[in-house]
């Protein structure tokens, strides 16, 4: 079978024929795809049995702060909680790792060089 080229430059084959763009009335919206593999209607009202339209995207940081603190719904950042090691380390070679639990007996030395 002869080899295709592909879309975007270099060689194809069969695996990489191009993909034909779907018309927009056959493609699916990110609201149906939510339904369809979530089963959650993202358009439906809370309040009545009426639907949703969506009338913005917000990308921004600072305008979606805006909104939810005009709408009472923001909450400060949690501050990230810093890790603590269990099995403290001396950079010395002097590990004290023989100290924590759980960890006797799970090392095995390296067989000896001949």
């Amino acid at each position: 079978m002869p080899s295709l080229p592909h879309p975007r430059g270099g060689e194809g084959g069969p695996a990489s024929v191009p993909r034909v763009a779907r018309p927009a009335h056959m493609r699916r919206s990110w609201a149906s795809l939510m339904l369809r593999s979530l089963l959650l209607d993202v358009l439906k009202c809370p309040r009545c049995p009426g639907r949703m339209k969506v009338i913005a995207c917000i990308d921004q940081p600072e305008v979606i702060e805006k909104f939810l603190r005009a709408a009472g719904l923001w909450t400060e950042p949690a501050t990230p909680v810093p890790r603590v090691s269990t099995a403290p380390r001396s950079f010395d070679g002097d590990s004290q790792a023989d100290d924590a639990p759980g960890l006797h007996g799970d090392w095995v030395d390296d067989p000896p060089l001949d």
